[in-house]
């Protein structure tokens, strides 16, 4: 599951106000290769969703994967966080 921390979907929310991207905008994540564990995340907005992507609405937050990329055990415990006053990811959500 995707999770967003309240500090990042209030970043998020920033950032599309800031910018006035559209109101179809979502939060795009991804994995590629790469990274110490083999992937790394990507993180992006994208307003062209496509009708298999896998869409959640977090804290008026919409966002989107890819479902062979959301189907996957690594992606399916991801949160979404700010550190550093950027936006990351955890690949394990924090309790």
């Amino acid at each position: 599951m995707i999770t967003l921390t309240n500090r990042a979907a209030g970043e998020i929310k920033r950032i599309v106000a800031e910018q006035k991207l559209p109101d179809a905008v979502a939060l795009r994540v991804g994995v590629k290769g790469g990274g110490c564990s083999g992937f790394s995340y990507t993180l992006g907005f994208d307003d062209r969703i496509a009708e298999t992507d896998q869409v959640f609405e977090i804290d008026d937050v919409r966002v989107v994967c890819d479902p062979a990329v959301c189907g996957e055990e690594r992606a399916r415990s991801t949160t979404v966080t700010v550190r550093a006053g950027k936006i990351t990811t955890v690949p394990f959500k924090l309790r």
